[in-house]
């Protein structure tokens, strides 16, 4: 079996993003529904993920195993029908990242950010 490298998977995360369900207003079914706000979710994948690396709270490997893929999936279904460019797509990540760790306790975000890693697999 062949193995996709990160290119390869964030390619097929963006395809995949790209063919969300639309509403007649041209929002995704999850944004028209308010499901989650998958700006909100990337951000707190990476807060966790800065954490970790910090060691400002406990490692976890098998968060850390599926949260770049989780991260650039509420990344995708955040931007792509948005038409956000990638780089402002990453920037306001970064800046959605900082307000978190600033204002809420990093077992918080990790708990946050792990209900994002599981709602990830079902973005459509």
């Amino acid at each position: 079996m062949r193995q996709i490298g990160v290119c390869g998977m964030a390619t097929a995360l963006m395809l995949m993003a790209a063919c969300s369900p639309q509403t007649p207003d041209n929002q995704t079914v999850e944004a028209k529904a308010g499901v989650m706000d998958h700006l909100r979710c990337a951000a707190l994948i990476s807060a966790a993920d800065h954490l970790m690396n910090s060691g400002n709270v406990p490692n976890d490997p098998a968060f850390r195993q599926a949260a770049l893929v989780a991260g650039m999936t509420h990344l995708n279904a955040h931007a792509i029908p948005a038409r956000i460019a990638e780089k402002d797509a990453f920037a306001a990540v970064d800046r959605e990242r900082a307000r978190i760790i600033g204002e809420i306790p990093g077992e918080q975000i990790v708990e946050q950010a792990k209900a994002c890693v599981a709602r990830a697999g079902t973005i459509r």
